[in-house]
């Protein structure tokens, strides 16, 4: 559970193939599209993020699984009250 926690698992298997179903990774440092006010100089967001465009609206996923873990941030969502919304 602490791997989840920490966000060290990246995303892999089903999780990964829903999110390219619903977006590309991209590469957020040096991304000059819409970044829905993302880092995209200094990877403070991580270094990924899922991106989208539909009937002219652009959609930036930022997937929790991709987001840097600092211990002690108190910033940052503790999973276990994160509504989680994906399901093998």
């Amino acid at each position: 559970m602490k791997k989840i926690q920490q966000n060290l698992g990246g995303v892999e298997g089903p999780f990964e193939k829903f999110l390219n179903l619903i977006g590309d990774p991209i590469k957020l440092q040096g991304w000059k599209k819409y970044r829905a006010g993302l880092d995209v100089v200094d990877n403070i967001h991580g270094t990924t993020a899922y991106y989208a465009e539909w009937k002219n609206h652009h959609i930036m996923f930022h997937v929790a699984n991709l987001i840097p873990f600092t211990e002690g941030d108190p910033q940052q969502v503790n999973f276990f009250f994160f509504p989680f919304i994906y399901s093998q």
